[in-house]
């Protein structure tokens, strides 16, 4: 990984090198532009963490609490849940959402979710969760779930849901 992403950026310095010779402009965009420039050396590249470490090291905690983060982050942790699902079960997850229902049309089985929507409001991503007691809300009401991350598989194929879950 980190020869990749060394060549990758070896790369994009050979490309942007080809025919500009105009870094003193293109410092003085970027001090217009307010963004702060410095050169990095071989060394900081070839040094930097994989993004495998980086992913390692974010999970530690026991509980992750996705309401304490900007909306940003909490789609993108999301995201990463999703995505690597092995890294996070037996975790106790909280987050805020709108409780999002579906019903499965040949079974008539309902499902229940917390989705969550990223800054711009474009894109949305849940997680299921399955109360431990109590009554599940209605669909489209502002939800706050606190339960424990596990996978199940059902007719073939992996699903994330909270489980234990409540209210809060």
């Amino acid at each position: 990984m980190k020869r990749r992403l060394v060549s990758v950026i070896l790369g994009m310095v050979f490309l942007s090198g080809c025919g500009t010779g105009n870094r003193f402009v293109d410092q003085e965009i970027a001090k217009q532009e307010g963004v702060t420039t410095r050169e990095i050396t071989i060394e900081e590249v070839t040094t930097a963490p994989d993004i495998e470490d980086i992913r390692e090291t974010a999970v530690i905690e026991d509980t992750i609490d996705l309401t304490k983060m900007s909306s940003t982050m909490v789609y993108s942790q999301v995201n990463d849940i999703v995505m690597y699902p092995d890294q996070y079960i037996g975790k106790e997850i909280i987050m805020e959402g709108v409780n999002g229902i579906y019903t499965e049309s040949v079974s008539g089985k309902v499902y229940y979710s917390c989705v969550i929507q990223d800054a711009t409001a474009c894109c949305a991503q849940g997680i299921e969760y399955q109360l431990a007691k109590g009554k599940y809300p209605k669909d489209g009401e502002k939800v706050r779930v606190k339960g424990i991350f596990n996978v199940y598989e059902e007719g073939g194929y992996s699903y994330c849901r909270l489980e234990k879950a409540r209210l809060e």
